[in-house]
């Protein structure tokens, strides 16, 4: 009869041991993350690179947009628009950079971290040929930009990978439900965001999705090299909007 009752209190022991280990586990995990989130930024050098929208309704492409967009340390870019299919899907991209625009005057509200998140230990798996922590994002508050979700942390580099679940709060009325998946990796010897994808469910009007990747990026030597006079370069920096290194935006339709 005593080792009948006493079953329970080590079942409550070791589950409370454990709780106490995943706790502490994920506490390092984070810590190491936002360091190498850190180190990532201080790594950034100035690029130029090509991107390719592609906004769908189901399974019919209504959009691509091709855009130059060129990176200038510590936060600031600009872009161009330089091809474009027509109709609406320019003024979205459009909305999408000013919508960035907005983003850079407080970075540290949109990054992934203590201050914007609460973090639990969902296991492990493969991302990108890499072996990752599975990080649970549960937002600190109702916001926009915050993504209630999931994160994947390389396990040797605590970069993250990727980063996918749902919008906190819808960007207005129209969108009923918006999700997204966001995608990194190593380019020119920088951490950058490679990839996005935005779904949302419009009222009245259906199922839509944008679709953000970059297809070519040189780092600042190489532009220098390939484009001449450097300072063309930066005219273009200053005389275009200014867009935040990071994010990404399902624009609010009106």
């Amino acid at each position: 009869m005593r080792l009948r009752a006493s079953k329970p209190i080590f079942c409550a022991l070791l589950l409370s041991a454990a709780t106490a280990l995943a706790q502490t586990d994920v506490h390092t995990i984070v810590t190491k993350m936002v360091a190498a989130q850190q180190q990532a930024k201080d790594n950034l050098r100035a690029y130029q690179a090509t991107r390719k929208y592609q906004i769908f309704k189901g399974a019919e492409r209504k959009s691509k947009v091709t855009a130059e967009v060129n990176y200038e340390p510590p936060q600031r870019k600009s872009f161009n628009i330089v091809e474009s299919t027509g109709g609406t899907g320019e003024g979205v991209i459009k909305k999408t950079l000013e919508h960035e625009v907005a983003a850079t005057r407080d970075p540290h509200d949109y990054e992934i971290s203590p201050a914007n998140y609460d973090f639990e230990y969902a296991g492990e798996s493969d991302c990108s040929g890499s072996r990752c922590f599975v990080l649970t994002l549960k937002p600190k508050r109702n916001c926009k930009d915050l993504i209630e979700g999931k994160a994947w942390v390389d396990q040797d580099s605590y970069l993250i990978r990727r980063i996918e679940g749902e919008l906190a709060k819808s960007p207005s009325w129209w969108v009923k439900k918006a999700t997204v998946v966001v995608e990194y990796g190593a380019v020119e010897g920088m951490w950058l965001q490679t990839k996005s994808i935005a779904d949302a469910k419009l009222r009245m009007i259906g199922d839509y999705k944008l679709v953000s990747e970059n297809v070519d990026l040189r780092a600042a030597s190489t532009v220098a090299t390939a484009r001449a006079p450097h300072s063309s370069f930066r005219r273009r920096l200053a005389n275009s909007a200014a867009v935040s290194e990071a994010g990404f935006f399902l624009p609010a339709r009106k």
